[in-house]
């Protein structure tokens, strides 16, 4: 086990007098002391995580969007589909990945304001 693991197996044989031998004790840290943690700590949360493909973060930036936008607004006025100005605004984050991977309710501890997000290869989405 780990330092921190020692110092909780200490904890709960001194506090709650148990003889805790850290092999079928149960779970180190209950589903209680996760609840009284986040009591303590407003700042966290839990959320279910958002699978993406693991490709996204990098390519989607500013930069690539700004590139892309123009290729495509450059393509439609060329082909009489638009006119010269055109204002498109990006409503929501639908990113249709199916399967999200959220099994049996699983949630992540994150910031209050931050989204739970995991990596997935583009086939796992």
């Amino acid at each position: 086990g780990t330092v921190t693991e020692t110092e909780a197996l200490e904890w709960k044989k001194k506090h709650l007098k148990l003889d805790c031998k850290g092999t079928d004790d149960g779970p180190l840290l209950g589903p209680k002391y996760w609840a009284n943690f986040l009591r303590r700590h407003p700042q966290l949360s839990t959320k279910h995580c958002v699978r993406f493909y693991s490709q996204r973060e990098a390519w989607a930036t500013y930069e690539n969007f700004d590139h892309m936008y123009d290729d495509v607004y450059r393509g439609m006025v060329k082909s009489r589909i638009a006119i010269e100005l055109i204002f498109v605004d990006e409503t929501g984050d639908d990113t249709s990945q199916k399967n999200d991977g959220n099994q049996g309710g699983e949630k992540f501890v994150v910031g209050v304001k931050e989204r739970a997000l995991l990596s997935s290869s583009f086939d796992g989405c």
